[in-house]
């Protein structure tokens, strides 16, 4: 079964899918992690805040932006803070494990996240990254992984050619 809330999983066996399952969990995680990455993005880019906890996460995040917007390569995805790695697994993780899923359907969700992560930060696909690339020269836009919250919230930018 690959959908039970609250599930203990004892076994490794494949998961019972169909397509609706997939879809309503896929849609649930993609929604989860879009949701939690904007909000703890944005926070991390409050510099003027002075709550000494935003504080420290504009901190711990300045090690994603040290390198020069021109010259990003895909690991540049995962050069972050060890505090922020703990959220951003967080929210991949999170919409999976509220939704008891399978591991391996779990598993499916990170490593699609992970290469999602991965693409935003290479040249291959213009139309994906050139807005993330975008956030690392001016910092004070799209902050969201597919750009849905950068929409509802007014903070997605495109850059002019």
């Amino acid at each position: 079964m690959a959908f039970t809330p609250g599930a203990v999983w004892r076994t490794m066996a494949p998961p019972n899918l169909n397509f609706w399952l997939i879809a309503k969990v896929s849609m649930f995680s993609s929604l989860f992690t879009e949701i939690t990455f904007y909000a703890m993005h944005r926070i991390m880019h409050m510099k003027k805040s002075k709550n000494p906890i935003v504080k420290y996460l504009c901190k711990c995040h300045k090690i994603h932006h040290m390198v020069d917007s021109r010259q990003l390569k895909s690991h540049d995805a995962v050069r972050v803070h060890f505090v922020e790695t703990i959220f951003n697994v967080i929210g991949i993780l999170g919409g999976p494990l509220l939704m008891g899923c399978h591991p391996m359907v779990t598993l499916s969700s990170f490593t699609f996240t992970v290469a999602n992560a991965f693409i935003s930060h290479t040249d291959y696909f213009d139309f994906h990254n050139s807005n993330h690339i975008l956030h690392h020269k001016r910092s004070d836009c799209n902050y969201g992984l597919t750009g849905m919250m950068d929409y509802i919230f007014g903070t997605g930018r495109t850059e002019s050619k």
